[in-house]
């Protein structure tokens, strides 16, 4: 299990021009957010790790502090792990499990059939162009590692989440996987 939360918008969000670009570029992630005005740039205060620095639309960032808000009080630490990806980070990761620089499952899949690595990679990552990452409304929060959300502490989060997103325009875009995943 994964978790992804993503700001529900309404239409007019994802397909709005970036400044001299085309729709379609800014659907498939082919601009830059720190050039984009709708983009803010994220602080420690909402990030760690590879997030920081990264970048979420406007109203995205603006919903995540007032849930990071209402988890403090009630315990619960919440921190962005991933956020914007361009089209080349998109690619970039897709590209690192086709060729086995980054394991899949635990496991180097470089040497699978194109269909089943395919397959096998799309349970983890979306392919370059497709991500909801592109459009700065989509992030992932504390750990990737699905053994985490499991048991203790990521339970707890995950179950505050589950109840208590959608009241931020939130809703969770990634499920639990097969059984055997850890």
């Amino acid at each position: 299990m994964r978790i992804s939360f993503s700001l529900v918008l309404v239409f007019y969000f994802m397909y709005s021009n970036v400044e001299g670009q085309t729709d379609t570029q800014y659907l498939l992630g082919k601009f830059n957010p720190a050039d984009d005005s709708r983009f803010v740039r994220l602080t420690s205060e909402h990030a760690s790790g590879g997030a920081l620095g990264a970048y979420l639309r406007r109203e995205t960032l603006s919903s995540f502090e007032m849930l990071q808000k209402a988890a403090d009080r009630d315990g619960i630490q919440l921190k962005i792990i991933s956020a914007t990806r361009n089209f080349d980070r998109q690619k970039e990761i897709w590209e690192n499990k086709w060729n086995g620089k980054t394991p899949v499952e635990g496991k180097d899949i470089s040497g699978m059939a194109g269909a089943e690595k395919a397959k096998l990679i799309l349970r983890y990552s979306s392919m370059p162009g497709t991500s909801r990452h592109h459009w700065g409304t989509d992030f992932d929060l504390n750990d990737l590692n699905p053994a985490y959300w499991k048991s203790g502490e990521g339970l707890k989060i995950y179950s505050w989440l589950l109840a208590n997103a959608s009241r931020f325009g939130f809703c969770q875009t990634l499920y639990k996987q097969a059984r055997q995943q850890s």
